[in-house]
């Protein structure tokens, strides 16, 4: 009884050693998300003598060209905070959701020919994000019916 008591102490005692600490971490790199799109983030600051409205002038413009170069999914967003009652609003973003380089690509391109430039400054943050869409599923659980 000694000896299977012993050995059941030694089994936990090794599952529980500091070589398995790690495990969690490796574990991540098997999960992969399959992304559907790229999020690219632009942030941009109005120059000191515009306004919002120099920017809203130049987006159906914006919208068009990009959507001659776009696919069914791309999406682009301008993201404006909450404007409170006598404040002032400089910054803002641009969210691009892309299948690929392209569309970022021309996004930049079209920011240059609106001579963008002029209104706001704008960076490219350096990290992109990939995306995934959820939706609710349409089929029925079949458990527990009879």
């Amino acid at each position: 009884m000694k000896v299977i008591f012993l050995f059941i102490l030694f089994s936990l005692l090794a599952g529980c050693s500091s070589e398995n600490n790690n495990a969690p971490s490796v574990l991540s790199d098997f999960i992969k998300a399959d992304y559907s799109h790229n999020q690219s983030i632009i942030s941009c600051e109005l120059l000191p003598d515009r306004n919002l409205s120099s920017v809203e002038r130049l987006i159906p413009v914006f919208v068009e060209k990009l959507n001659k170069v776009r696919k069914k999914d791309d999406e682009v967003m301008f993201f404006f905070p909450i404007q409170f009652e006598n404040s002032s609003i400089s910054k803002f973003k641009i969210l691009l959701n892309h299948q690929n380089k392209v569309l970022l690509e021309e996004m930049h391109q079209t920011l240059s020919e609106l001579s963008f430039e002029e209104t706001a400054l704008c960076n490219t943050e350096e990290t992109s994000y990939g995306r995934l869409s959820l939706f609710e599923s349409k089929f029925e659980s079949t458990l527990g019916s009879c």
